[in-house]
């Protein structure tokens, strides 16, 4: 769904650098659970060419359709894994990605939690999602939850594990679904001000799209100051 894609943009304007050039300039280090069509993976390696990119897919058919017909060009700095998500973060060694993706719909008939996975939302994998995640880095996941009082218990597992630290996107226009895109800073530090004022992020994406005019279709400014929901640890 391009909607909800255009919405994992945001992660620009939260990554907590001093300068939002840095976002830009530094070489980042990012993993994509769940592959889909691979169009997020595709724009970092277009837009963002310092950065390297593990994308893992657990399905080697949807694998191949990203490679052969949507135009994902694995190379050194953007990897294809065919492998299960919860054991690929379970190997990788401790702070390897800035930013941490999980983006995978579960498969089973419970509609109740259509993302992500039960699997992925147990303590034992957000552990290894948090050890994964460098310090002061981002693990961003995708939840579609029908029940308000699940979701709440997810965002509750998110901060235990966590720093208590989290803000989400939600559409709040009346015709939007469930979908929320959840954003948590892996850092015990209490002096850093996350997520920004909203102030400081119209400020953050604007200077984002003078140094990267691509993003200027995707209406973040708009998106952050309606959609941006912050909860804390109280």
């Amino acid at each position: 769904d391009r909607h909800r894609k255009r919405r994992w943009m945001s992660w620009m304007a939260l990554l907590p650098y001093r300068r939002v050039e840095q976002v830009l300039e530094e070489p980042l280090a990012i993993c994509v659970i769940g592959l889909a069509g691979g169009m997020l993976p595709r724009f970092i390696r277009h837009n963002f060419p310092k950065a390297t990119i593990d994308c893992v897919e657990i399905d080697p058919a949807v694998a191949d359709i990203a490679v052969d017909m949507l135009g994902l060009k694995p190379d050194a700095s953007l990897r294809v894994h065919v492998a299960d998500g919860i054991e690929f973060l379970a190997s990788a060694p401790d702070q390897s990605y800035d930013l941490n993706i999980v983006d995978v719909n579960a498969s089973d008939d419970d509609k109740t939690l259509e993302a992500p996975p039960p699997a992925f939302i147990t303590p034992e994998f957000l552990k290894d999602l948090a050890r994964t995640t460098t310090r002061d880095g981002l693990a961003v996941v995708n939840v579609l939850c029908s029940s308000p009082t699940l979701t709440a218990k997810v965002f509750a597992r998110f901060r235990a594990i966590f720093s208590g630290r989290l803000c989400y996107l939600k559409d709040v226009r009346d015709d939007a679904d469930e979908n929320v895109i959840v954003f948590i800073l892996n850092s015990t530090s209490i002096d850093m001000a996350w997520p920004p004022s909203k102030m400081e992020l119209a400020a953050r994406v604007r200077t984002l799209q003078r140094k990267l005019p691509a993003l200027l279709p995707f209406g973040l400014e708009e998106r952050l100051n309606r959609d941006l929901h912050v909860q804390t640890d109280d």
